[in-house]
């Protein structure tokens, strides 16, 4: 087993009231590491939880509060991602796809109303033949009428006297 040189500290105030402590391992590794004036880590380049631990040594021989270890970060359930995914992906297909469903439907519906059986076509088409028929009467009446005012006005005063 091969035997390292101890390591060295040294420590240094910041302006805001805080402390810098730098180590020095065996193997010329440095760790700097800031605290805050209440005892709070702010930095760290600790490489590895041993140098976590030799913080804490030191910092019980200077006197000062020993950072807490850094919290672990929760993860998240697991499926919570997947799961949300499929919630947004719900409400955006309900959310689009409500309005279209509804206007296509209504559009379905109008063109079942528009649609007329074929026996009140039939009924209409009769109509419209009798209607033609009745307009060229009357236009036949129209046009006896005005040849019958035209000859009497034609007619000779003294013959209207008699």
């Amino acid at each position: 087993m091969q035997q390292t040189d101890p390591a060295t500290v040294q420590m240094s105030r910041t302006t805001d009231g805080g402390r810098t402590i730098t180590i020095t391992d065996g193997n010329g590794r440095q760790t700097r590491i800031e605290v805050n004036r209440n005892g709070q880590v702010t930095t760290e380049n600790v490489v590895g939880a041993d140098g976590l631990a030799r913080l804490r040594e030191l910092s019980a021989l200077q006197g000062i509060a020993a950072p807490a270890a850094p919290r672990p970060r929760r993860a998240l359930p697991d499926g919570l991602v997947d799961l949300v995914t499929v919630v947004v992906t719900f409400v955006g297909i309900v959310s689009i796809g409500t309005p279209f469903a509804k206007a296509m439907a209504r559009r379905i519906e109008r063109r079942g109303e528009s649609r007329v059986p074929d026996e009140v076509a039939r009924r209409l088409a009769a109509i419209e033949q009798a209607v033609e028929s009745v307009a060229i009467e009357v236009e036949r009446i129209s046009e006896g009428q005005r040849f019958t005012t035209k000859l009497l006005a034609e007619r000779q005063p003294v013959e209207v006297e008699r």
